[in-house]
């Protein structure tokens, strides 16, 4: 997230530079981000790194202490029954998150918002207090000690909500927090915490909750303070809950070879999956199915999309997950899905990648006389998450394991041998013309006889870079959202995370080695530092392309893809 404060750009380059093991950067940087005053909490991790020459780790030790003192902190003092129903007319019997009644299976509860922190006051820590002024500004910080030291005397109703049981505890875990909608005290935002990649379905009357008195009896509401807390470290709270997972985890050792899941075909995920994929009454059927004309077919797929999102809800803008592990890939080009066709058969024929099954593809206009139709790919689905969900939950070591998996099967890409047209070098996979958000606004251009041709419709088209490459198969769109990872489990107890698969290969085809990373780097922007950071690893083992992300850079300045 981009900051207009140069003292937070400059402690998040400091923080960035030392180098620091997962999740303590990421601490950190939340700690600045996230302060009542980010220019107040940057300004003394500048102070402490620069002019105490204090370890970044050491400090973001003291922060995962602040942190811990509060997840796992003392249960304030428990409201009476005359007070836990006070509370539970002033919440109006419905849960304050979520808006819902209670159930059998989920009922309603009185719980705190936050335990009590055991270990803010401590006189043996005096960083911590420093370093809390920093984080919430002295009054707050005052205001919290004032707090624990008087705990017995602090009106039950501050602390204590009605909740649902389930709410109760993702609340607590840190998966979703609370947005003051300033200047009110009692009106929030709903919001979930993008750490990890749990997915949440929370069952809700609306995103904004209002924590009033329903009951009018003047009853006090909840100090906007604990929830304000709570928002602010629930990242943190999450970093910290994922890295407990860490330490027991026992990787496999290295083997040197990419691992595949064994024991079910490339390109299936559940068990339903695999039986589209191996399934002979399936495969009859789809064989039957893709006789009917293609108009049809595509009018079924329409329909399709429909239903699935009416099941699973929106899926993309582009694919729609449905029933049975199936998704449904809608294409405005018929190019698109052509090539998207045969580039899935290309790799699934000539590498070890686990691929999504093919089951039909209807072609648009190219296939039946219909004007702005689009063209389907129907699919089995690839067991994983996306990597741009899950960055933040996979540790260093796991990560290495991801690096040295994805660069083997980039090694197998990038042999695939050239098969269409003599004469044409930079293409498609089909031999055909080229098509890349990158290159004239996603237009189709070529295809190229050579190098030299394509990097006519690049910036700087003579300098060095420009010239002398291999022509390789690439994806050419190797962002994290198309690279799937899930965990294995191993003998032992322990776990590796392993790339699942790549998908949305419409883009594929045959370009200069230098294209799948720089095309990898284009978004860099959009994702953090870490995953920029494991591109580039991942790429040195392929060969060294700075020069060639040097004139990229500074095409990409001067809007050279639009």
């Amino acid at each position: 997230m981009y900051s207009p404060h140069a003292e937070v750009r400059k402690a998040v380059s400091l923080v960035g530079a030392q180098n620091l093991s997962h999740p303590s950067e990421a601490l950190l940087i939340d700690f600045v981000k996230e302060a009542l005053n980010p220019q107040l909490a940057a300004n003394y991790l500048i102070d402490r790194l620069e002019q105490h020459q204090q370890p970044a780790s050491e400090l973001a030790s003291h922060w995962q202490f602040v942190i811990e003192s509060l997840t796992r902190g003392k249960v304030p003092p428990a409201p009476d029954p005359v007070s836990r129903l006070a509370i539970r007319k002033r919440d109006g019997n419905r849960c304050c998150v979520t808006g819902k009644p209670g159930s059998l299976l989920d009922p309603l509860l009185v719980v705190p918002v936050l335990r009590v922190p055991d270990g803010w006051d401590t006189t043996d820590q005096p960083q911590v207090l420093d370093m809390l002024g920093a984080f919430f500004g002295r009054g707050y910080r005052d205001w919290w000690l004032s707090y624990i030291r008087h705990i017995d005397n602090v009106p039950v109703f501050d602390n204590h909500w009605l909740v649902r049981h389930s709410v109760a505890q993702v609340f607590e875990k840190g998966f979703i927090k609370l947005d003051r909608l300033q200047p009110s005290m009692i009106e929030f935002e709903l919001k979930g915490v993008a750490v990890g990649p749990e997915e949440l379905h929370l069952d809700i009357d609306g995103p904004y909750p209002l924590l009033g008195d329903h009951s009018r009896s003047r009853t006090p509401t909840v100090d906007a303070r604990f929830i304000g807390t709570h928002a602010r470290f629930s990242r943190s709270i999450r970093f910290l809950d994922i890295a407990s997972t860490f330490a027991a985890a026992e990787p496999l050792p290295d083997t040197g070879e990419a691992v595949v899941l064994s024991g079910a075909p490339r390109f299936t995920g559940s068990l339903l999956e695999r039986i589209f994929g191996s399934n002979p009454i399936t495969t009859v059927f789809f064989s039957v199915w893709r006789l009917i004309p293609g108009r049809a077919r595509a009018a079924a797929y329409k329909t399709l999309r429909k239903f699935g999102e009416l099941l699973y809800g929106r899926t993309a803008a582009t694919v729609q997950r449905l029933p049975f592990g199936i998704y449904l890939k809608t294409h405005t080009d018929p190019a698109e899905c052509r090539n998207e066709v045969s580039a899935l058969a290309l790799v699934y024929q000539r590498t070890a990648m686990p691929t999504p099954k093919v089951l039909d593809a209807v072609y648009g206009p190219a296939e039946f006389a219909a004007k702005n139709s689009d063209s389907y790919l129907l699919m089995t689905q690839l067991r994983g998450t996306s990597m741009d969900r899950c960055i933040e939950a996979i540790s260093d070591n796991d990560l290495d394991h991801i690096r040295h998996n994805l660069g083997i099967f980039l090694s197998q890409l990038r042999s695939i041998p050239k098969i269409h047209r003599s004469g044409v070098t930079i293409s498609d996979t089909l031999g055909e013309a080229c098509k890349d958000s990158r290159i004239r606004g996603g237009q189709h251009v070529g295809p190229f006889e050579d190098e030299a041709a394509f990097s006519k419709y690049l910036m700087f088209p003579d300098d060095p870079a420009r010239r002398g490459h291999k022509i390789l198969f690439t994806h050419s769109d190797l962002n994290p959202r198309n690279i799937l990872v899930d965990r294995i489990a191993a003998q032992g107890g322990g776990y590796r995370w392993i790339v699942t698969g790549i998908v949305d290969w419409e883009f594929a085809g045959y370009y200069p080695e230098y294209w799948e990373y720089t095309k990898a780097m284009f978004e860099g922007f959009r994702w953090p530092r870490r995953y920029n950071e494991f591109v580039k690893s991942t790429f040195q083992q392929l060969g060294d392309y700075s020069a060639e992300m040097d004139v990229e850079k500074r095409s990409w300045e001067n809007a050279d893809h639009v």
